[in-house]
């Protein structure tokens, strides 16, 4: 089982230790309700925890969906209604590769990553972000050790953050160019230890540099 959070900058040990309790208490349930609220193109409107499902629409053609935690906690065809009642396989890939193309080149992307089709964009006078969401079968030493090194060799200053608590783990891990210009939030979630990792990249960088 996969989570997903949505996280970003600034986030402290504490507040990574009450996510970690949410996803404690029904992990099917937060993974589901955090991907329909990490695509900007669903709109989540009732989660029943004793039906064991979530209704969310889609904002573009206003279908109403409802799936279980566990088809929508999967991901790929959200936005068709079909969580795992299709053969996503070939679409999540392509949808993997097309979501790759929206980070920075200078941003080291990790082998067995598989990203979510949502790209979450905004921008201020100071920077423009971007967020994406993606998980991997690799441990979490594996995935935390992998953007510490590459972004430690490409200059950035880099800080990480642990909370555990039976079985389940949260990984946070921050970097920061030198000068400041560019600003890497990178979240690794896992509700227990053979579940595949949640990955959270939020990267921020000047307006001039995308």
């Amino acid at each position: 089982m996969c989570v997903l959070g949505a996280l970003g900058v600034g986030w402290g040990v504490g507040k990574v230790g009450g996510v970690i309790s949410q996803v404690k208490a029904n992990p099917e349930k937060f993974t589901a309700e955090m991907r329909v609220k990490a695509d900007p193109m669903l709109e989540l409107m009732t989660s029943n925890e004793a039906a064991g499902e979530i209704t969310f629409r889609n904002t573009k053609n206003g279908e109403i969906v409802t799936l279980s935690y566990t088809e929508a906690a999967q991901g790929p065809g959200l936005l068709s209604g079909v969580g795992l009642r299709g053969d996503a396989t070939g679409s999540t890939a392509a949808a993997s590769t097309a979501a790759a193309a929206a980070l920075p080149a200078w941003f080291p992307l990790m082998d067995g990553l598989t990203l979510s089709p949502a790209v979450i964009r905004s921008s201020t006078a100071a920077h423009d972000s971007i967020r994406l969401t993606g998980t991997t079968t690799a441990t979490t030493e594996e995935v935390v050790t992998f953007f510490n090194d590459e972004l430690d060799a490409r200059g950035f200053t880099v800080s990480r953050q642990s909370q555990r608590a039976d079985g389940s783990t949260m990984e946070l891990v921050e970097a920061s160019e030198a000068s400041m210009a560019r600003h890497v939030t990178i979240t690794v979630s896992r509700p227990e230890a053979t579940a595949p990792a949640m990955i959270i990249l939020t990267i921020e960088e000047p307006p001039a540099s995308r």
